[in-house]
């Protein structure tokens, strides 16, 4: 838009769009934004809504335990007496009942 002269009016730019019109045809919008005719939106009456919030709250709560609990888990390959597969504490001398190929197999399928 070319400048032009209207006595009492001044230029202003338009905050969404960034183009220049006579503050006259502006308006601000509900956002607080300086707008010209096209930009300017009313604002939705969905913004307007108070929501109740509702009560969160369980039912039975229970306070964290203050220190963690391990279980140790021994697999069947675990506690195989091959050299390769046996784990501390798990291994069991004499425990030959699965071959070493099928509890290779067992292993590696996790």
């Amino acid at each position: 838009m070319q400048n032009w002269f209207k006595l009492g009016d001044y230029n202003g730019i338009c905050d969404s769009c960034g183009r220049k019109y006579k503050a006259s045809t502006m308006q601000m919008r509900w956002d607080g934004l300086f707008v010209c005719p096209e930009d300017y939106e009313v604002r939705h009456p969905q913004l307007s809504l108070r929501v109740h919030a509702d009560k969160q709250s369980v039912a039975i709560s229970r306070p964290e335990p203050e220190t963690d609990t391990f279980v140790a888990v021994c697999y069947i390959w675990d506690s195989a007496p091959y050299a390769d597969m046996a784990t501390a504490g798990c291994a069991v001398t004499g425990n030959t009942t699965q071959s070493y190929a099928s509890l290779l197999a067992l292993q590696s399928g996790i």
